[in-house]
């Protein structure tokens, strides 16, 4: 961690965090590392979904690569939130892409079905 005082000179991360833990230990509250609020931190914003580059920035990673690798479990249903945003753009009950076949909205997916031949 990386700072300036208010007098504008550099703080000292080892002090910074002898600090914190001053801090904590005089006060009623569960013992919590500086680094653990850092990990809190991060956590809670990807949960909030904020992209991984904001995140990654934000704890001065030059790559959102490593945030990415270590903490995509904090997002869990990402996955499943993206099916959804793509099939509501394809959620249709009459669609033609190709001549002789109907696009039918279905549970799992499109179903393309035959169209019926009239006569």
């Amino acid at each position: 961690m990386a700072g300036l005082a208010p007098a504008g000179e550099a703080i000292d991360p080892d002090n910074f965090s002898k600090s914190f833990d001053r801090i904590v230990a005089s006060a009623s509250v569960p013992r919590r590392r500086l680094h653990d609020l850092r990990h809190t931190h991060r956590s809670l914003l990807l949960k909030e979904r904020f992209p991984i580059n904001v995140v990654s920035g934000r704890l001065g990673y030059a790559m959102p690569g490593f945030t990415m690798a270590i903490y995509q479990h904090v997002r869990p249903g990402v996955q499943a939130d993206a099916a959804r945003a793509f099939a509501g753009p394809i959620a249709f009950t009459d669609f033609h892409p190709v001549e002789g076949s109907v696009g039918q909205a279905c549970a799992g997916g499109i179903a393309v079905t035959p169209r019926q031949q009239s006569g």
